[in-house]
């Protein structure tokens, strides 16, 4: 793929995407370079394209293509800026001899998807192959890339690249997921690591929907589809990443299912803590046995609902306390007490002091 120089002009093929960081450097900074229109170069070089959306008289990038030489192969790779910190890249290119891709530096988690061919990891015996889902991260202390070897199939590749900032969206969601996400949430950092998916048939779906959208949508509505696409890519990933284990609750196991439906009920309790439905209730709106609830929730969050539901409250009380002047009494009310003295013994039992001392607190710090 083509190098991108300090100046205004492309240089000829080179192994190196750019001098830069990879994401953003073939749209961002060929723009900075006042390169506004990209016409093709003479056959022995790769063929660079700005991908535009919008109309004649308004354009707006989109992306860039690069189409291979005739000496390299055919096909093209696509670089496409979906969201700020979001770019997906996307390949159907058919290498004649091998090519080396070398990446420089930068902290990023990618989710890759091949679809057809195969790619070795440079510095690793490690092969990604055809239906194979990866997510890799970087700590961008160090080079990465990997090699492409000519074969009878084309590789046909669908990369989603995040950088940090990407994840803001998705910050609640990255609390309870696997390696290199849960990492990210904790840390606000990535490490170098690379995690298998397996043949996960629904983000392998989504893959082939952003591989075909070429032929399927005009530019400016191919946009708007591969942002929705890029971000649902991204939900299966965390949501794969997880740790799946069957929990064990006497004869029964929770399956994955379950576990679903027993956040589903947790988030019931968050919602509106001061008026959580009786447990047949909870039953009936997670279409669950009574028992596999109560038993399943305790095993899944380490603390039965009634515990968690207690817990919530005086969360929400102790925060009102802190920061409105509502009576003590309204206070309780609000989240779910009939009876200040019941409100009173629970609010100590969590804190180790009275509702009224940690509002004489609040007013002795003001």
């Amino acid at each position: 793929m083509a190098k991108v120089a300090h100046g205004t002009k492309l240089l000829e093929n080179a192994p190196l995407v750019s001098e830069k960081p990879f994401l953003g450097c073939r749209v961002s900074e060929l723009r900075r370079f006042g390169i506004t229109s990209l016409k093709e170069t003479t056959p022995k070089k790769s063929r660079l394209h700005q991908l535009a959306l919008g109309t004649r008289n308004s354009p707006q990038d989109m992306g860039i293509r690069q189409y291979l030489n005739e000496e390299e192969g055919e096909g093209y790779w696509d670089a496409i800026e979906v969201r700020k910190g979001l770019f997906l890249t996307i390949t159907d290119a058919h290498y004649l001899k091998r090519a080396e891709m070398k990446l420089p530096p930068e902290p990023l988690i990618k989710i890759r998807v091949i679809l057809s061919g195969s790619i070795r990891e440079i510095g690793s015996e490690r092969v990604h192959r055809a239906g194979e889902v990866s997510v890799q991260s970087f700590a961008g202390d160090m080079t990465s890339g990997y090699t492409i070897e000519p074969s009878g199939e084309p590789l046909q590749m669908v990369v989603l690249h995040c950088q940090t900032r990407a994840f803001a969206p998705f910050a609640e969601a990255l609390q309870n997921a696997g390696a290199p996400f849960a990492q990210l949430a904790k840390s606000g950092a990535t490490s170098n690591q690379s995690i298998s998916l397996g043949s996960s048939m629904g983000i392998i779906q989504i893959a082939r929907h952003i591989f075909v959208s070429r032929d399927q949508f005009i530019p400016a509505v191919r946009h708007l589809y591969l942002a929705a696409k890029a971000d649902e890519l991204l939900c299966w990933a965390i949501e794969k990443s997880r740790p799946k284990k069957q929990l064990a609750i006497g004869a029964n196991r929770l399956r994955q299912r379950d576990i679903v439906r027993l956040h589903e009920v947790r988030s019931i309790i968050l919602s509106d803590c001061a008026d959580v439905p009786p447990l047949k209730e909870l039953s009936r709106m997670a279409a669950m046995n009574s028992t596999k609830i109560k038993l399943g929730f305790k095993e899944l969050f380490g603390e039965t609902i009634g515990a968690f539901t207690q817990r919530v409250r005086m969360q929400a009380a102790s925060q009102l306390i802190e920061t409105t002047d509502m009576p003590l009494s309204q206070v309780a009310f609000k989240v779910g007490f009939s009876y200040p003295a019941n409100f009173t013994k629970a609010f100590k039992q969590q804190f180790g002091i009275t509702p009224s001392n940690a509002r004489q607190s609040k007013l002795s710090a003001e």
